[in-house]
């Protein structure tokens, strides 16, 4: 599971503050805008609080949840683009939103004239001068490499840089020798069943199997017997609250424990390394994988429970908005390119639950933006940015006894609450939901119902089916 809750990180993958202190920071911002311009009044109208459950959110109700033929996935995909479409036509109808957008051109065009600041105040966060700084910027450096195709795609080696960078301790010989283990344990697999080497439906299985189920192999160079079991959900600490090595895939092999972070990134590492093709998909606060069946159509794999799924497990959860699955932060199918640029968000989650915010997590929420316009995490990581550094700018203020009507005529204090006001306002038309934890539990839970599980054994028994021999 990986979520965002500030000041700790998301799951800690370092979230934007929470909807609700989001929402009283975004009203707060706007009111105090209102009297930026000496002489010149702005009147901003009140967002609105975020609803959990808005109009345009398609909800299927039980009874279509029991069915699991591809017709109904199929009806279901038209039925979300429906209601994406209906979205769309209300957002471009509503004048609210018209108003605030005009509203913040006000402010800019206020705060154009330039004027004198407090010397005494601080606008940015203090400079890191820790000596493990340098390996995150290492991290980055290596990151950046294969993003801009200067080095070739390494997934292993993009998670282990994050892992290390937080844990100096770590050791990438053992952690590829590990791996390494792990791959040649599903090719003894795929040769004794006799799997085709060229199959990709036979490999995301093989690698399946060794995922969810206890796995036995013969070694014919050692002559010995290997045996492997599933890795599972570790419900304690599964946010890494009070320990962030819970988020790690290196924890993961260590223990045979993870949660929706770790375990899709093992899944992934295992099929570039073998050279199967699988994507990442994303969730309210939730990772799992998707794959290319052989008729064409995409299948799930949800690693927390092992088992297959369908995009209805999803939409179940309730937070799953229209705008979300027009802007494509939810339900898409994140190839390997997307994969490698979003371990800088990990990284940047590493760094923050390490050393909190600075520049640093700012930069690398900058260079995730420039490859991907819309990635929700790090549009999360800017507005968190902006948000806590409005704060502290204020609370300078508040600790020198400066009254309100003195520090408002501030306008570098303005311009960076205006930025936070932009980046919360992202979050929130991009379609994103938090999910508190205790929904995201009983969401997971619903899992081991009969009919979830009958489904599960259909589509795996479908795709058995498929592999060629």
């Amino acid at each position: 599971m990986w979520k965002y809750s500030f000041p700790l990180p998301f799951t800690s993958l370092f979230n934007p503050l929470p909807s609700a202190m989001r929402a009283f920071l975004i009203l707060s911002v706007l009111l105090w805008g209102s009297s930026l311009a000496s002489g010149q009044k702005i009147t901003i109208p009140n967002p609105s609080l975020p609803n959990c459950n808005p109009q345009g959110v398609l909800i299927p109700n039980a009874q279509y949840f029991m069915q699991s033929s591809l017709d109904k996935d199929r009806y279901n995909q038209q039925m979300i683009l429906q209601e994406v479409n209906n979205y769309e036509l209300q957002r471009q109808n509503n004048q609210q939103q018209i108003d605030i957008d005009r509203a913040l051109r006000d402010i800019d065009e206020a705060l154009a004239p330039k004027g004198s600041s407090n010397a005494r105040i601080k606008y940015d966060f203090p400079i890191n001068t820790s000596s493990g700084k340098i390996h995150f910027q290492n991290a980055q450096r290596e990151i950046m490499e294969m993003v801009q195709l200067k080095s070739p795609y390494d997934l292993k080696r993009a998670v282990y840089l994050t892992e290390f960078a937080y844990d100096n301790s770590l050791s990438y010989d053992l952690f590829s020798r590990q791996i390494g283990k792990l791959v040649e344990i599903i090719r003894l697999e795929m040769k004794q069943r006799k799997i085709s080497p060229s199959d990709n439906i036979g490999k995301i299985m093989a690698i399946f199997k060794f995922m969810a189920d206890t796995l036995t192999v013969r070694n014919p160079v050692l002559e010995k017997t290997i045996t492997t079991y599933p890795k599972t959900y570790d419900f304690e600490d599964f946010y890494g609250m009070r320990d962030y090595h819970k988020m790690f895939v290196s924890k993961l092999i260590r223990t045979g424990k993870g949660q929706c972070h770790s375990l899709p990134l093992l899944f992934l590492i295992l099929c570039q390394e073998i050279g199967a093709k699988a994507y990442l998909s994303t969730g309210p606060e939730h990772y799992y994988i998707k794959f290319m069946d052989k008729f064409g159509s995409l299948q799930n794999i949800e690693l927390t429970n092992q088992m297959f799924t369908t995009d209805q497990f999803i939409l179940q959860s309730g937070f799953i908005k229209a705008p979300a699955i027009k802007n494509r932060i939810y339900m898409d199918t994140l190839a390997m390119d997307k994969v490698i640029l979003g371990t800088l968000n990990d990284l940047s989650n590493c760094y923050a639950k390490k050393y909190g915010y600075d520049d640093f997590v700012l930069q690398c929420a900058d260079q995730v933006l420039k490859y991907d316009t819309r990635n929700i995490l790090a549009h999360m990581h800017s507005a968190n940015y902006f948000n806590l550094l409005w704060m502290k700018v204020q609370n300078q203020y508040d600790s020198l006894g400066v009254p309100k009507e003195e520090f408002r005529k501030d306008r570098q204090l303005a311009k960076i609450a205006t930025t936070a006001i932009r980046y919360n306002r992202m979050i929130d038309d991009l379609g994103y939901a938090e999910m508190p934890p205790d929904l995201y539990a009983k969401w997971l839970n619903s899992l081991r119902n009969e009919s979830m599980k009958q489904q599960h054994l259909d589509r795996k028994r479908l795709l058995t089916n498929m592999i060629e021999h």
